[in-house]
């Protein structure tokens, strides 16, 4: 679903502009030419669109007919997935009625697309309990990979996608005392059989909090600095690690991602970093949105891209990162000309 090439940036890269230097790699990747086809983006709009039609209680069941018969759903990405009849199964309106759910609101803010790679952040999931009318929110983003049919009609996306990952908290968000959660929508696991895996059976909660304040930390290094490059290697474990950015172009590799951060150091004098949501924990996995900013070479012009951020801790000591995902928009990351 993604691939994991590391590759070389040309000397004439250090003095290109962002843009520039993000469709060289997306090229030296050999990935979908996405700047002069608008048939991935269009594709990516019908994606999004037939999704969030469907985020109703009578219609959820029918998300899943969008991932092919071979793709894996997973509730939530960081947990072992499922296969897209099983998710059907589950979130069909007579199962959920069956297990106390009685309506779902949910409120989308726009699409985000990267190649093959699409996805939106749902600040507000809601879910009620007939019962008792008990509320349940959830912050859910959910991203999809587009399969092999990625010049599929658009007006039939039945089994277009190849992977749809949903991120968000495996423990509900505080409710009202006296309030009896529904999280049956969002706990699939014990119901369909899957074990519990050892990143769910282990809390790796402290150690994905330490790697979002690390990350926090090398992004207040001067980039001018000596250190910055090193800074940012220091995060990741031995055993290829990957930086990808914007995913799913990824870099592998200790080697790769310290090509790729000298490439792009030279058009940067600042970073900065502010996270705009809480945690969402997955085994070991944590995700938030995300603000990067950052001033370019020579004038110290200001820009900003809003992403979601994910990583990936090892599950082994010392705990350090195995990936850092950002995902985004790339025509949204052109710097500002000022």
């Amino acid at each position: 679903w993604i691939l994991f090439e590391s590759a070389m940036l040309s000397v004439s890269m250090l003095t290109a502009t962002f843009f520039a230097l993000s469709a060289l790699i997306i090229s030296a990747h050999g990935l979908l030419p996405v700047q002069s086809d608008n048939k991935v983006p269009n594709l990516h709009t019908a994606v999004y669109n037939a999704l969030t039609s469907r985020l109703t209680f009578s219609n959820l069941y029918t998300v899943p007919d969008l991932v092919q018969r071979d793709g894996v759903v997973c509730l939530p990405y960081g947990t072992p997935c499922f296969s897209p009849s099983q998710v059907r199964s589950y979130w069909s309106p007579a199962a959920m009625r069956g297990r106390g759910l009685a309506d779902i609101k949910v409120d989308s803010l726009p699409l985000q697309w990267s190649n093959i790679t699409g996805g939106f952040y749902i600040p507000n999931y809601e879910t009620s309990q007939a019962s008792s009318g008990c509320i349940t929110s959830m912050r859910v983003f959910i991203v999809w990979n587009l399969g092999v049919g990625i010049h599929h009609p658009i007006t039939n996306l039945t089994s277009v996608l190849k992977d749809l990952w949903w991120f968000y908290d495996t423990e509900p968000q505080q409710q009202p005392q006296g309030c009896q959660q529904s999280m049956d929508l969002f706990r699939p696991h014990s119901e369909l059989g899957l074990p519990a895996s050892p990143q769910i059976a282990s809390n790796y909660t402290s150690w994905i909090k330490a790697g979002f304040s690390a990350v926090e930390g090398a992004a207040q290094i001067p980039v001018s600095s000596p250190n910055w490059v090193d800074a940012w290697l220091d995060l990741f474990a031995d055993n290829n690690p990957r930086w990808c950015d914007p995913f799913p172009v990824c870099f592998t590799g200790k080697a790769a991602i310290k090509r790729f951060l000298m490439g792009a150091g030279p058009m940067f004098k600042w970073l900065h970093l502010d996270y705009q949501s809480p945690i969402s924990f997955a085994g070991n996995v944590g995700s938030r949105v995300a603000t990067f900013s950052f001033t370019t070479q020579p004038k110290s012009c200001l820009s900003s891209v809003n992403e979601y951020f994910w990583i990936e801790v090892d599950t082994a000591p010392p705990y350090k990162l195995r990936s850092t995902n950002h995902f985004y928009t790339l025509s949204n990351s052109l710097p500002n000309k000022c």
